[in-house]
């Protein structure tokens, strides 16, 4: 009995171990190599061209966060847990609120389309620990994560 327990316990992480896997290679594949349409964000895929209202969380790539490191170890890891907590609370809401979301790092391009057809590129390197919002008719707008729900509220509505 213990050995089937541990068995299906070993094929469940094993499982999990390869859809996290597939993600990661979907978000960080070369965006050249992908052909660019028009998606909803569920199937954003690196490339494609963004065109329904949604809320883009940015984390950042491991070269940032190894960079953060070297930079200010001591503050780095207190800094991160105030991101995530921060974060925990923007997922909390946008769930509530049904917002589609994209979980991208913080490497390569974004493009919007506007209501009115025009293309918004926003470069990404600069984000990280971030979230953008889409309403779909103007330029996205990077959130203040703290004060995120009176932001949230006012350019989505």
């Amino acid at each position: 009995m213990r050995t089937l327990i541990s068995a299906l316990i070993m094929l469940m992480i094993i499982s999990c171990g390869q859809e996290n896997k597939e993600k990661n290679n979907a978000i960080s594949a070369d965006k050249d190599s992908i052909e660019s349409h028009q998606v909803e964000p569920g199937d954003f895929k690196i490339g494609d061209i963004i065109t329904t209202p949604c809320a883009i969380i940015v984390s950042p790539t491991e070269s940032i966060i190894d960079s953060l490191i070297k930079d200010n170890e001591e503050d780095f890891y207190t800094t991160a847990d105030d991101q995530q907590f921060y974060l925990s609370k923007v997922r909390e809401y946008l769930d509530s609120t049904n917002t589609r979301t994209i979980d991208i790092v913080s490497k390569g391009n974004l493009r919007f389309k506007l209501a009115d057809g025009k293309i918004i590129n926003i470069a990404l390197d600069e984000y990280y620990w971030n979230v953008l919002l889409f309403n779909g008719k103007t330029e996205p707008i990077k959130i203040d994560i703290t004060g995120f729900i009176e932001e949230f509220d006012r350019y989505m509505k």
